[in-house]
């Protein structure tokens, strides 16, 4: 499995946990699940879609859908 920046902190490997385990997932859901507000968590998913772990997807009527990123191989970056 890829291995996640090192450098991330708690709040970014825990959004990341939860992208992959919820997929697709929302802002709102997300930081329903580790309470936190959904502003937080959407400046969390963008700084981690810039940096290539995770990605959206626009759903009309939904917002944006967060999904984690597959590795060369295939797998989750977990």
């Amino acid at each position: 499995k890829q291995s996640l920046n090192p450098q991330y902190g708690k709040l970014e490997r825990r959004v990341i946990e939860l992208v992959d385990r919820m997929e697709p997932a929302t802002a709102k859901e997300i930081a329903k699940e580790i309470d936190v507000t959904p502003r937080t968590v959407r400046r969390k998913l963008n700084n981690l879609s810039k940096l290539g772990d995770i990605q959206k997807e626009d759903n009309p009527g939904k917002g944006y859908e967060w999904y984690a990123n597959q590795s060369q191989d295939g797998q989750n970056p977990l």
